[in-house]
């Protein structure tokens, strides 16, 4: 017993350090810190240590490092909770350890399916790594979904794979190699170790051997392709601002959306945006009253300007066709008649609407920063001069296989989001959300214009290339002209997420092999 406690305490404090090291890894890989690279090797110490765990301690061993990971990464729900919902520091402080406890079961259930597989013959263990790690961050609910193929958002010859297996095929490849190199690192003498690791980097060579040629031929195609010229309006109101509700506000916005838009020479572009939430009235709205007046009136003087500009204007707004509002996003035809609109379809919880307000009424309103929208029930597409545009709304182009859908129904040749993160401050969140969304234009081969109230705004081409992007808390109009090539229909936009689907059926698959194999072993 004497000798046993030493070597307990030892053994704690290395599976401690592995779980605390590849959180920091996974941590430094993504905003803020960005450095993609820490992604290669941040599944390592933890996938070190797994085996030598208990079913019981490998779950706690994953939850806990996905605790730690999404802490260091979401940190910017405290002044999200203090600035969005009236929290007290306490309070926030709160929020973000919950968020942080409850996703951390991701984590653990990547634990239990890694250590599942653990025992089964070689190849089989080590292939189940990244197959599992795709499954699980694909197949559980995520309310903020990324990947660690998510880090190497701005090395666009990672990305291309993308156009085939969605983003989560640079996730498999990226935790392919970490795996490779735990079993190279395990067997440096077997050759099983040395096929790992020579196989995983022939793998990566691959990879991005494919994704430099098909990159080159994208950016062949770009290069002669039609081109829309387009004015991304920045107008930087922060949240303090945009909230208050007196007329003189509201007109000061309403002047500085159309400042900075004839600043930018709005005159000479095909297309004007502003983002979401952007006009400071209730578009098209039926209120009695001085903000009904004000809305009507504001609504005058849009159309008198975009038809003084004789060029179309998409734009945030709030509407409210019945009972409860949307958030929308419409489209001004040069003569400055409302041409199509679309009402977000996929709301934020705990943003735009209270989980279970159906099932218990009275928690409607109950938090400040909390809205009672109602979503939008189908994709509309916005036509500009020879193009379609796919519209999507903040949060909504998180989600590959949402703007897939929104892709197919609108035939649509480009995407638009219009966002507002003026919520999460000068912190990395800003980053992050451009990080996730960067990806939906390779899985769809069709450029991605990003219009946000306080930065990031930015465009991505159809090549993964981030052209063009602003800096956070900056008043700007951009000017850009964005290539729009034909490439043809992706095989993610065919057959969707086909790939998390084959990586999350083939875990299963593997993890019942562990079991049988386990029930079948002779007692030692």
């Amino acid at each position: 017993m004497i000798e046993s406690r030493p070597r307990w305490k030892r053994f704690f404090f290395q599976v401690s350090g592995a779980v605390a090291c590849s959180a920091a890894l996974e941590v430094l890989s993504l905003p803020d810190a960005g450095w993609s690279w820490a992604a290669l090797v941040a599944p390592v110490p933890l996938l070190w240590v797994l085996p030598e765990l208990g079913f019981g301690g490998a779950f706690l061993a994953g939850w806990a490092a996905k605790v730690l990971a999404i802490a260091g990464i979401f940190h910017w729900l405290i002044p999200t909770a203090i600035e969005l919902a009236g929290f007290p520091l306490a309070g926030a402080v709160g929020v973000w350890v919950a968020f942080s406890l409850a996703q951390g079961l991701v984590g653990g259930v990547l634990g239990l399916a890694i250590r599942g597989t653990s025992d089964l013959p070689w190849p089989g263990r080590w292939v189940a790594i990244p197959l599992a790690w795709v499954a699980v961050d694909a197949w559980l609910p995520h309310l903020f979904p990324y990947g660690l193929g998510h880090a190497f958002w701005q090395s666009p010859v990672w990305m291309q794979g993308a156009e085939a297996t969605g983003i989560e095929g640079t996730t498999f490849v990226v935790v392919l190699l970490a795996a490779g190199l735990v079993e190279w690192l395990r067997h440096p003498r077997d050759r099983r170790g040395v096929a790992s690791l020579g196989i995983a980097i022939a793998v990566v060579a691959g990879w991005l051997g494919l994704g430099a040629l098909r990159m080159e031929h994208v950016l062949e195609a770009e290069a002669v392709a039609p081109r829309i010229k387009v004015l991304l309006v920045q107008p930087d109101i922060q949240p303090s601002r945009k909230t208050r509700r007196d007329v003189e506000t509201r007109r000061g916005i309403e002047d500085l959306l159309i400042r900075l838009s004839d600043q930018g020479g709005a005159a000479s572009h095909d297309l004007v945006v502003w983002p979401e939430g952007a006009w400071p009235w209730e578009w098209d709205s039926h209120r009695s009253g001085t903000l009904g007046d004000e809305a009507r009136r504001g609504a005058a003087v849009l159309a008198d300007t975009v038809a003084r500009w004789q060029r179309p204007v998409l734009f945030g707004t709030i509407t409210r066709p019945a009972s409860r509002s949307r958030n929308s996003l419409v489209l001004l035809g040069p003569d400055g008649v409302e041409k199509a609109r679309y009402d977000k379809r996929r709301l934020l919880a705990f943003g735009e609407y209270m989980p279970l307000r159906d099932v218990f009424p009275s928690i409607r309103g109950r938090i400040r920063g909390v809205g009672d929208l109602e979503e939008g029930d189908s994709f509309v597409p916005l036509e500009v001069g020879p193009f379609r545009l796919a519209p999507s709304i903040c949060y909504e182009a998180i989600h590959g296989p949402f703007i897939r859908e929104a892709v197919r129904a609108t035939g649509a040749s480009i995407l638009v989001n219009l966002t507002n993160d003026g919520w999460f401050g000068p912190s990395g969140a800003p980053a992050q959300h451009l990080m996730v969304q960067v990806p939906r234009a390779v899985e769809q081969r069709i450029p991605l214009l990003r219009d946000t109230m306080t930065g990031i705004s930015a465009v991505v081409e159809a090549s993964g290339v981030v052209a063009v992007r602003t800096g956070i808390g900056e008043a700007t109009a951009l000017s850009v002209e964005v290539p729009v090539p034909d490439l043809g229909p992706t095989l993610f936009q065919r057959l969707g997420p086909w790939f998390a689907g084959a990586c999350g059926w083939s875990t299963l698959v593997l993890i019942g092999w562990g079991v049988g194999r386990r029930r079948l072993r002779p007692p030692s």
